[in-house]
Protein backbone atom coordinates (compact mmCIF):
# COMPACT_ATOMS: atom_id res chain seq x y z
CA UNK A 1 0.00 0.00 0.00
CA UNK A 2 1.23 3.44 -1.12
CA UNK A 3 1.49 6.17 1.34
CA UNK A 4 -0.86 9.09 0.31
CA UNK A 5 0.02 11.99 -1.57
CA UNK A 6 0.30 15.32 0.62
CA UNK A 7 -2.36 18.01 -0.25
CA UNK A 8 -0.92 20.92 -2.16
CA UNK A 9 -0.57 23.86 0.42
CA UNK A 10 -3.16 26.33 -0.09
CA UNK A 11 -2.33 29.98 -1.15
CA UNK A 12 -1.41 32.23 1.85
CA UNK A 13 -3.66 34.96 2.04
CA UNK A 14 -1.27 37.70 1.68
CA UNK A 15 0.04 36.08 -1.71
CA UNK A 16 -4.13 36.36 -2.93
CA UNK A 17 -4.11 39.76 -2.00
CA UNK A 18 -0.77 40.44 -3.85
CA UNK A 19 -2.59 39.00 -6.96
CA UNK A 20 -5.52 40.70 -6.50
CA UNK A 21 -3.74 44.38 -5.83
CA UNK A 22 -3.31 45.19 -9.42
CA UNK A 23 -7.64 44.88 -10.42
CA UNK A 24 -7.82 46.15 -6.83
CA UNK A 25 -6.11 49.44 -7.71
CA UNK A 26 -7.80 49.58 -11.50
CA UNK A 27 -11.15 48.95 -9.63
CA UNK A 28 -10.45 52.07 -7.09
CA UNK A 29 -9.46 54.06 -9.15
CA UNK A 30 -12.09 53.90 -11.70
CA UNK A 31 -14.34 54.41 -8.47
CA UNK A 32 -12.63 57.21 -7.59
CA UNK A 33 -12.33 59.02 -11.63
CA UNK A 34 -16.03 58.67 -11.84
CA UNK A 35 -17.02 60.04 -7.80
CA UNK A 36 -14.39 63.15 -9.01
CA UNK A 37 -16.60 63.20 -12.67
CA UNK A 38 -19.52 63.36 -10.85
CA UNK A 39 -18.46 66.23 -8.54
CA UNK A 40 -16.91 68.10 -10.69
CA UNK A 41 -20.28 67.53 -13.51
CA UNK A 42 -22.21 68.77 -10.01
CA UNK A 43 -19.75 71.77 -9.42
CA UNK A 44 -20.14 72.85 -13.02
CA UNK A 45 -23.68 72.37 -13.34
CA UNK A 46 -24.26 74.92 -9.76
CA UNK A 47 -21.26 77.53 -11.69
CA UNK A 48 -23.39 77.84 -14.37
CA UNK A 49 -27.23 78.09 -12.18
CA UNK A 50 -25.09 81.01 -10.23
CA UNK A 51 -23.59 82.54 -12.92
CA UNK A 52 -27.26 82.84 -14.56
CA UNK A 53 -28.81 83.75 -11.70
CA UNK A 54 -26.64 86.49 -11.16
CA UNK A 55 -27.24 87.71 -14.98
CA UNK A 56 -30.82 87.37 -14.10
CA UNK A 57 -30.60 89.60 -11.04
CA UNK A 58 -28.36 92.26 -12.31
CA UNK A 59 -31.11 92.36 -15.72
CA UNK A 60 -33.71 92.40 -12.92
CA UNK A 61 -31.79 95.32 -11.05
CA UNK A 62 -30.95 97.32 -14.71
CA UNK A 63 -35.04 97.10 -15.54
CA UNK A 64 -35.85 98.11 -11.78
CA UNK A 65 -33.43 101.58 -12.64
CA UNK A 66 -35.06 102.26 -16.17
CA UNK A 67 -38.40 102.36 -14.71
CA UNK A 68 -37.21 104.37 -11.96
CA UNK A 69 -35.69 106.45 -14.69
CA UNK A 70 -39.00 106.72 -16.20
CA UNK A 71 -40.62 108.23 -13.07
CA UNK A 72 -38.21 110.61 -12.40
CA UNK A 73 -38.46 111.93 -15.97
CA UNK A 74 -41.85 111.88 -15.87
CA UNK A 75 -42.51 114.19 -12.92
CA UNK A 76 -39.26 116.57 -13.61
CA UNK A 77 -41.65 118.94 -16.24
CA UNK A 78 -44.51 119.27 -12.87
CA UNK A 79 -41.42 119.52 -10.41
CA UNK A 80 -40.14 122.29 -12.95
CA UNK A 81 -43.58 123.68 -12.92
CA UNK A 82 -44.21 124.08 -9.43
CA UNK A 83 -40.73 125.83 -8.94
CA UNK A 84 -41.89 128.41 -11.07
CA UNK A 85 -44.87 128.86 -9.38
CA UNK A 86 -43.18 128.63 -6.56
CA UNK A 87 -40.54 131.36 -7.44
CA UNK A 88 -43.67 133.81 -8.69
CA UNK A 89 -45.14 133.48 -5.46
CA UNK A 90 -42.05 134.09 -3.19
CA UNK A 91 -41.21 137.28 -5.61
CA UNK A 92 -45.15 138.72 -6.17
CA UNK A 93 -47.28 141.12 -3.42
CA UNK A 94 -50.25 140.93 -4.73
CA UNK A 95 -51.15 137.17 -5.81
CA UNK A 96 -53.48 136.24 -3.01
CA UNK A 97 -56.23 136.05 -5.15
CA UNK A 98 -54.45 134.37 -7.90
CA UNK A 99 -55.43 130.84 -8.60
CA UNK A 100 -52.30 128.46 -8.08
CA UNK A 101 -50.62 126.41 -10.33
CA UNK A 102 -49.38 124.03 -7.70
CA UNK A 103 -49.73 120.08 -8.48
CA UNK A 104 -49.08 117.54 -6.22
CA UNK A 105 -46.94 115.36 -7.88
CA UNK A 106 -44.49 112.34 -6.89
CA UNK A 107 -42.34 109.59 -8.74
CA UNK A 108 -43.42 106.18 -7.68
CA UNK A 109 -39.89 104.24 -7.02
CA UNK A 110 -39.44 100.78 -6.41
CA UNK A 111 -36.57 99.03 -4.37
CA UNK A 112 -37.48 95.44 -4.65
CA UNK A 113 -35.14 93.72 -7.44
CA UNK A 114 -32.02 95.64 -5.68
CA UNK A 115 -33.41 93.91 -1.85
CA UNK A 116 -33.85 90.64 -3.81
CA UNK A 117 -30.04 90.82 -5.14
CA UNK A 118 -28.99 91.64 -1.52
CA UNK A 119 -30.59 88.83 -0.25
CA UNK A 120 -29.63 86.10 -2.72
CA UNK A 121 -26.44 85.37 -1.03
CA UNK A 122 -24.56 82.19 -3.62
CA UNK A 123 -25.86 83.86 -6.43
CA UNK A 124 -24.83 87.82 -5.67
CA UNK A 125 -21.34 87.13 -5.00
CA UNK A 126 -20.86 86.69 -8.71
CA UNK A 127 -21.91 90.05 -9.17
CA UNK A 128 -18.35 92.60 -9.72
CA UNK A 129 -18.11 94.16 -6.10
CA UNK A 130 -17.48 97.75 -8.54
CA UNK A 131 -21.04 97.38 -9.54
CA UNK A 132 -22.51 96.24 -6.44
CA UNK A 133 -20.55 99.78 -4.54
CA UNK A 134 -22.28 101.34 -7.53
CA UNK A 135 -25.83 100.22 -7.59
CA UNK A 136 -25.83 100.54 -3.54
CA UNK A 137 -24.82 103.99 -3.77
CA UNK A 138 -27.47 104.85 -6.09
CA UNK A 139 -30.60 103.31 -4.48
CA UNK A 140 -29.26 105.65 -0.94
CA UNK A 141 -29.80 108.76 -3.53
CA UNK A 142 -32.93 106.89 -4.33
CA UNK A 143 -33.79 106.66 -0.21
CA UNK A 144 -32.45 110.58 -0.03
CA UNK A 145 -34.41 111.54 -3.21
CA UNK A 146 -37.61 109.77 -1.89
CA UNK A 147 -37.78 111.63 1.89
CA UNK A 148 -37.02 115.25 0.04
CA UNK A 149 -39.93 113.86 -2.29
CA UNK A 150 -42.14 113.63 0.79
CA UNK A 151 -40.75 116.98 2.46
CA UNK A 152 -41.63 118.72 -0.16
CA UNK A 153 -45.24 117.31 -1.08
CA UNK A 154 -45.65 118.13 2.32
CA UNK A 155 -44.95 121.70 2.31
CA UNK A 156 -46.78 122.13 -1.20
CA UNK A 157 -49.88 120.28 0.36
CA UNK A 158 -49.26 122.80 3.40
CA UNK A 159 -48.92 125.74 1.24
CA UNK A 160 -51.89 125.13 -0.99
CA UNK A 161 -54.62 124.40 1.97
CA UNK A 162 -53.39 127.40 4.15
CA UNK A 163 -53.33 129.96 1.18
CA UNK A 164 -56.45 129.37 0.13
CA UNK A 165 -58.89 132.71 0.21
CA UNK A 166 -56.14 134.45 1.89
CA UNK A 167 -52.67 136.02 2.05
CA UNK A 168 -50.39 134.04 1.67
CA UNK A 169 -47.57 133.13 4.61
CA UNK A 170 -44.15 134.18 3.96
CA UNK A 171 -42.77 131.89 5.75
CA UNK A 172 -44.63 128.93 4.54
CA UNK A 173 -43.70 130.27 1.11
CA UNK A 174 -40.11 130.24 1.24
CA UNK A 175 -40.16 126.44 2.71
CA UNK A 176 -42.20 125.81 -0.12
CA UNK A 177 -39.84 127.06 -2.60
CA UNK A 178 -36.75 125.92 -0.53
CA UNK A 179 -38.22 122.07 -0.61
CA UNK A 180 -39.37 122.21 -4.12
CA UNK A 181 -35.91 123.20 -5.27
CA UNK A 182 -34.29 120.25 -3.52
CA UNK A 183 -36.62 118.04 -4.98
CA UNK A 184 -35.50 119.23 -8.35
CA UNK A 185 -31.85 118.83 -7.21
CA UNK A 186 -32.49 115.39 -5.85
CA UNK A 187 -34.37 114.43 -8.94
CA UNK A 188 -31.38 115.52 -11.04
CA UNK A 189 -28.73 113.54 -9.12
CA UNK A 190 -30.35 110.37 -8.87
CA UNK A 191 -31.16 110.68 -12.49
CA UNK A 192 -27.71 111.07 -13.32
CA UNK A 193 -26.59 107.97 -11.36
CA UNK A 194 -28.75 106.04 -13.01
CA UNK A 195 -28.10 107.19 -16.40
CA UNK A 196 -24.50 106.36 -15.83
CA UNK A 197 -24.99 102.98 -14.43
CA UNK A 198 -27.31 101.92 -17.22
CA UNK A 199 -24.79 103.22 -20.12
CA UNK A 200 -22.05 101.23 -18.69
CA UNK A 201 -24.64 97.97 -18.24
CA UNK A 202 -23.54 94.82 -19.72
CA UNK A 203 -24.29 91.41 -18.99
CA UNK A 204 -21.75 89.61 -16.78
CA UNK A 205 -20.23 86.15 -18.30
Amino acid sequence: MTPAADPPPRPRLRDHIREKLPEIAVEAFSVALAVGLALAIDNWKEDRSLNRQANALRQAVAAEMRSNLDELQRVLPKINSNLAEAEHVVKSETDAEQPSRLEVTSAVLTAAAWQTTQNSNNAVERLSPAWRIKVAKAYELQELYQRQQESAMDALVQFTTRREGRASDEELIKTLFYQVRMQKAGNLELTSAYLELLEQEAPER
